[in-house]
């Protein structure tokens, strides 16, 4: 460390406001938090994910304050720290790299110490104020943007509040990745000698320079684009007219758009199958996906029924977990317990008047983040007995769109109507129950002697093979010694239940307070809790390790956790 006696003039009044600016933003966006904290008391972090929470705290090397983003979306944490008054350290880090830091020490106007990648460069001598008036700079900008979303969202101007929150989560981005890029140009420009080249791995450039072009090339909320900013997609194509008959490598594309013929039997005939599953960040940054190898079963299975060449395994998951890494900045905090939703969708796609099938298929694989289906509190499900989900011998287990667009019209009038959710009978008899329109039925039964659980699901021709559900009852029968039964199951026996729960990817598990049944004027109700909201014992205890296995809060006995790995280098260029 250099003394500012000796290093020129003193520049300590700089750094004196610097800090007390820096102080100032942490109190202001304090003052946001616990505004917002007031109104959503149980939900500060979900519903308020474009702020951040600074800490002013002391300790052995002096003050420090931590713009470390607990509750925001962001890529890269970073942090001030003033070991004396004539010194001040800048360390960024990388959630997806935990391992490795970037940091930048500078006593008096020049650069003491530079790290990047977690190894040390020759030194550098550029004025480390500049960086920490850039750090600054960002925080007060996402200040000033995050105080005026958090006054829409007081006057409840939502529409308006969401697209703010998108747009000042964009912005962020492009903030703190400016700061990376600078580290890496800095360590660039000071180095010397064969070390500084071995010191500075080319991912690491492609991470934090790569990345933040690539976000310059999204387009605006202003454009016209509709959901969240994502950085692409992943497809893969199928063609039986050049003789190959296999799958394209797998390629990244930065438009959420599609080129697609019009006359394509998957716009025209239904022709196409999709998958939904999620991708968990843990708390030490690492990024995981469920059980990718159960969903790629069923698209397999789902394929064959509308007569399209399957997507083998290897390269689904492949695909899954690209897409995942591609855009792994926009996998939610582990604080928050949101969540990464994949959506990899197949369909026909080349030009197709006749009823046969297509010599073109397109793989694709979409993400977003995203929070909970039907949130965490119990809704009450209506018996749908003017409409039946699937024919007895028709395409009920297979996840394809035809199984879902037509019961959209019912959910919305039992919505309306004050039904979170609508429960299918069997079409055959309409005696049986077989599943939720977006979800899998698990009903729970205790023996009122011994107090032994069982969880019962309809084993039914016409259901989908829900991997939550199987995923909470082999959780159930391994580690609480719950039986598990696959039958089917009468409409009689719904009284019997103590509890029910609607499970799926999208809505984790939802416990289900009443089920109505209105041509016999029935109405069976369950445990929801001691305030009819949260759930049942049994229910709680199922989602909450669930919840603990997928965010790696708890071991993960069953192996159903794939670790996400960077994507090679170059791949999101288009060039593997």
């Amino acid at each position: 460390m250099v003394d500012f006696s000796r290093e020129g003039p003193p520049e300590l009044p700089y750094y004196t406001v610097a800090f007390a600016g820096v102080t100032w933003y942490s109190a202001l966006e304090l003052l946001v938090l616990c505004i917002c904290t007031f109104q959503h008391r149980s939900c500060v972090s979900a519903r308020a994910p474009h702020l951040g929470l600074g800490q002013l705290l002391c300790d052995d090397d002096g003050p420090f304050f931590g713009a470390v983003d607990a509750s925001a979306l962001a890529p890269s944490s970073y942090a001030c720290t003033f070991p004396s008054c004539g010194s001040v350290q800048l360390v960024v880090q990388h959630p997806e790299y935990h391992q490795r830091h970037d940091s930048v020490f500078a006593g008096g106007p020049a650069v003491q110490h530079l790290f990047v990648g977690g190894h040390q460069t020759a030194p550098a001598y550029i004025h480390g104020r500049r960086i920490l008036a850039h750090v600054f700079l960002a925080n007060v900008t996402i200040l000033a943007l995050g105080i005026l979303s958090a006054t829409l969202k007081f006057a409840a101007v939502y529409n308006i509040h969401f697209l703010l929150s998108a747009f000042i989560y964009s912005v962020k981005l492009k903030l703190e990745y400016a700061i990376l890029g600078q580290l890496v140009h800095i360590a660039k420009a000071g180095a010397q000698g064969p070390q500084a080249s071995s010191a500075l791995p080319s991912w690491h450039e492609t991470l934090s320079e790569f990345r933040y072009r690539r976000r310059g090339g999204i387009q605006s909320i202003s454009d016209g684009d509709s959901g969240p900013i994502v950085n692409g997609h992943v497809e893969c194509h199928f063609s039986r007219s050049n003789g190959s008959n296999q799958w394209s490598a797998p390629k990244f594309v930065r438009s959420p758009h599609l080129p697609i013929h019009g006359m394509a039997p998957g716009l025209n005939y239904g022709q196409q199958a999709y998958e939904g599953l999620k991708a968990f960040r843990h708390s030490n940054g690492s990024i995981s996906i469920f059980r990718p190898d159960r969903n790629a079963q069923r698209m397999r299975r789902s394929a064959e029924f509308v007569s399209m060449p399957p997507v083998p395994e290897d390269l689904f998951v492949k695909c899954v977990t690209l897409a995942v890494a591609a855009n792994a900045e926009f996998v939610p905090p582990h604080e928050t317990g949101a969540a990464m939703y994949i959506r990899p969708l197949l369909f026909g796609s080349s030009a197709q008047l006749g009823l046969s099938p297509p010599d073109e298929y397109t793989f694709v694989v979409f993400v977003m983040p995203t929070g909970v289906y039907h949130g965490v509190h119990a809704v009450d499900a209506l018996i749908l007995e003017d409409f039946d989900r699937a024919a007895p011998e028709g395409t009920g287990s297979a996840k394809v769109g035809g199984n879902y667009a037509p019961v959209l019209r019912h959910s919305g009038r039992a919505a309306a109507e004050g039904f979170g959710i609508t429960l299918h009978l069997d079409s055959r008899t309409r005696s049986e129950i077989d599943e939720f329109s977006t979800s899998a039925f698990i009903g729970v039964r205790k023996d009122p002697a011994s107090g032994a659980v069982t969880l019962v699901q309809p084993d039914s021709n016409n259901v989908i093979d829900s991997v939550t559900a199987a995923s909470v009852c082999e959780i159930g029968q391994r580690i609480f010694g719950f039986a598990v039964e696959k039958r089917r199951i009468p409409y009689e026996e719904i009284k019997e239940f103590t509890e029910v729960i609607a499970a799926g990817t999208a809505a984790a598990l939802v416990p289900i307070r009443s089920i109505t049944v209105r041509s016999r004027d029935d109405k069976f109700s369950f445990e929801c809790g001691a305030d009819g909201q949260s759930g049942g014992d049994i229910c709680v205890k199922l989602l909450q390790t669930l919840k603990g296995i997928q965010t790696g809060k708890l071991e993960d006995r069953f192996g159903w956790n794939l670790p996400v790995q960077r994507p090679p280098q170059d791949w999101v260029e288009g060039k593997v």
